[in-house]
């Protein structure tokens, strides 16, 4: 026997309510964690304190039934990453040897007084620095004079230098004066006023009475007008 519409209407109001009933009586996880935690007056605690402890719960895999995994405390430490050994170094070519050389030789002489015709500490021109510099460190023979240095070896260009070239200069109708190039625009040589000491190329005074370089040494070949030059030799003896 069909039902009235209305009694259909009730009954199913009826049955949507126990439906809903049911769903909010369905414990949850979280609900079982409240019921275990006390109730405090103040609901921002509350829920703070309930939000951690689900935190703690979910980390440890409590609440997802998974396996946290357990720090063997009794496992040796990692074995640290080997590092590689560095490589080793080039060994220094021959200018860097040549640098060593003559800087050292500078060290030993620096502040050395000018005197025309000396070749000791008491005092010494400029030929006799640059002729004692080759003698003593570089094993090369070469003249006396400033004349007799400026015939040797080949005449380079200034935009060519390198470090060991022989700088002449004229500094007078009369005078004319002799360097060892160094590197950056830098040379050696025994000063008229301040004795042994290093200038710039690029100075003005130095730039004017400019005349040539010539090269006694050549660093391809390891060879300059003479039999043989170690440079290995000449940079030890430069270090002791």
């Amino acid at each position: 026997m069909a039902c009235p519409a209305g009694s259909r209407g009730r009954a199913g109001s009826r049955i949507m309510r126990r439906m809903t009933h049911c769903d909010r009586d369905v414990p949850t996880a979280a609900d079982a964690v409240a019921r275990r935690l006390p109730r405090t007056s103040a609901p921002a605690a509350y829920h703070a304190v309930l939000l951690c402890a689900l935190l703690l719960l979910g980390g440890c895999g409590l609440l997802s039934g998974g396996n946290a995994p357990i720090e063997d405390r009794n496992a040796p430490p990692p074995a640290p990453l080997a590092t590689p050994a560095p490589a080793p170094l080039p060994p220094p070519g021959p200018e860097a040897r040549l640098a060593t050389i003559l800087y050292g030789h500078f060290r030993e002489w620096q502040g050395v007084p000018y005197r025309y015709g000396g070749t000791t500490k008491d005092g010494i021109d400029c030929s006799a620095f640059v002729r004692q510099t080759f003698s003593d460190r570089l094993g090369v023979e070469l003249p006396r004079t400033v004349r007799g240095q400026a015939g040797r070896g080949r005449r380079v260009g200034r935009d060519e230098l390198s470090m060991g070239d022989l700088l002449f200069f004229r500094t007078g109708r009369d005078s004319e004066h002799v360097g060892i190039y160094l590197q950056r625009g830098e040379f050696m040589h025994a000063s008229r006023r301040r004795g042994v000491m290093i200038s710039r190329l690029t100075n003005r005074y130095w730039r004017a009475k400019f005349v040539q370089a010539r090269r006694v040494l050549d660093h391809s070949a390891g060879r300059g007008e003479r039999a043989a030059l170690d440079l290995n030799a000449g940079a030890d003896a430069a270090i002791r």
